[in-house]
């Protein structure tokens, strides 16, 4: 018999206000649904060439992945790059 265990603990407060999470709701449904074929492409649509790659080079995003491999962390400071 195999079995798991998965703990899951609720942060005291979230990566973004409350305020913000439309947009950020929006921004993540247009990055996903963006033309072009990987990151870099998608985000050229909504992110200046140098801020991308300074992101992609802060956060340890390789542009050629898609948005499916990006962490939690790595969302929260591409939005916020792109606001």
């Amino acid at each position: 018999m195999d079995s798991g265990l998965l703990r899951i603990e609720r942060r005291p407060a979230g990566w973004l206000p409350d305020s913000e999470r439309l947009d950020y709701q929006h921004f993540v449904e247009a990055v996903f649904t963006g033309p072009g074929a990987g990151l870099g492409a998608i985000l050229r649509h909504h992110l200046p060439r140098a801020t991308m790659r300074r992101w992609a080079r802060e956060h340890g995003v390789n542009l050629a992945g898609l948005p499916r491999d990006l962490t939690a962390r790595q969302w929260v400071a591409m939005y916020r790059a792109a606001a």
